[in-house]
């Protein structure tokens, strides 16, 4: 039967010898690490635990404190029990685990604690990114700018053909419109030139083909 002096001493030597007893190759040499962690145990107590006892009574522990953070957590798979209510406070920090899983361990318990003392810390992140964004997004539009300035200063004599040509385009539709409507209006005074003399040739003949049927009564 452990006694709480006895358990104490167990999980002090876990926790001191963690680093060790991760770096430790096969099964044969941590079984050897718990071995000698109750023979230290039998020279204080006086006692005859076996490596195995150790083992398993350490990992005992461990399971029955999860087992109550279960239980704190109402689910239903927790339990209560004596071990789990003495030290799930001291083993939530998962310091038998490898030396790597207890430091992302740490640094989750960290940056939640951070969230709950300031809930608005999201926020202000997102807020802060968003805003360098719109910087970065100004300084671009900017160095484009500059840089077509800089490209028209460049080419100043380009520019003036551009527009040159643009110009030209310009009055020579121009003329060719006046041209246009200079033709309509010359085929429009034609048109009526030629009515003109139909309508008088019209009547010319008439004025003929009565005289010659006067003649022909006569």
């Amino acid at each position: 039967m452990w006694t709480d002096d006895e358990v104490r001493m167990l999980i002090d030597e876990r926790k001191e010898g963690n680093d060790h007893y991760h770096s430790l190759g096969g099964g044969s040499c941590k079984r050897a690490w718990w071995t000698s962690t109750a023979a230290k145990i039998n020279q204080r107590y006086r006692t005859t635990y076996t490596g195995r006892q150790a083992s398993e009574k350490f990992h005992g522990i461990v399971k029955d404190c999860r087992l109550m953070e279960l239980s704190l957590s109402e689910d239903p798979r927790g339990k209560q029990t004596r071990n789990g209510e003495r030290y799930h406070v001291e083993f939530r920090s998962g310091f038998w685990k490898k030396p790597k899983l207890q430091r992302q361990r740490s640094q989750r318990s960290q940056k939640l604690q951070r969230q709950q003392q300031d809930p608005d810390q999201d926020h202000k992140l997102r807020s802060q990114q968003q805003q360098q964004q719109q910087r970065q997004d100004q300084l671009r539009s900017q160095q484009q700018q500059q840089q077509q300035h800089q490209q028209n200063s460049d080419h100043p004599d380009q520019d003036q053909k551009l527009r040159s040509l643009e110009d030209q385009k310009v009055v020579q539709i121009f003329d060719e419109l006046l041209r246009s409507q200079q033709q309509q209006q010359d085929q429009q005074v034609v048109q009526v030139f030629d009515d003109e003399l139909e309508r008088e040739d019209s009547s010319q003949a008439s004025q003929s083909s009565l005289a010659i049927w006067e003649i022909d009564d006569d």
